[in-house]
């Protein structure tokens, strides 16, 4: 899983999850993340100059995960799709249709 995503759902409260916190991992997640040569589109500004394309990268409990990033390229068909302003969990509008990268990083 991307750095970014492993750290927000190590801060989910998961009482079946108590004790296991562990300072010196969520510090090296943070790090990944804080790190521009985490990534290697961080070194080159590809994400300055253009702007990830968001896709579906997972499914939980009928509830897609979605991801903006160059480093990870979709899974599977449905991550593929077209997203239009409608598909937005967040209701945001946009005036253009975003296409999902179709190959692989």
């Amino acid at each position: 899983a991307h750095p970014y995503t492993r750290l927000l759902l190590s801060a989910v409260p998961d009482p079946e999850r108590a004790g296991s916190y562990d300072p010196v991992e969520r510090a090296r997640l943070r790090e990944a993340i804080l790190n521009p040569t985490s990534c290697p589109y961080g070194d080159d500004g590809t994400c300055s100059r253009t702007e990830p394309v968001r896709h579906i990268v997972g499914e939980d409990d009928g509830q897609p995960h979605w991801v903006r990033c160059h480093l990870r390229a979709p899974a599977s068909d449905i991550a593929r799709r077209v997203l239009k302003a409608t598909d937005r969990p967040d209701g945001e509008a946009t005036d253009t249709t975003e296409k999902a990268e179709t190959t692989a990083a």
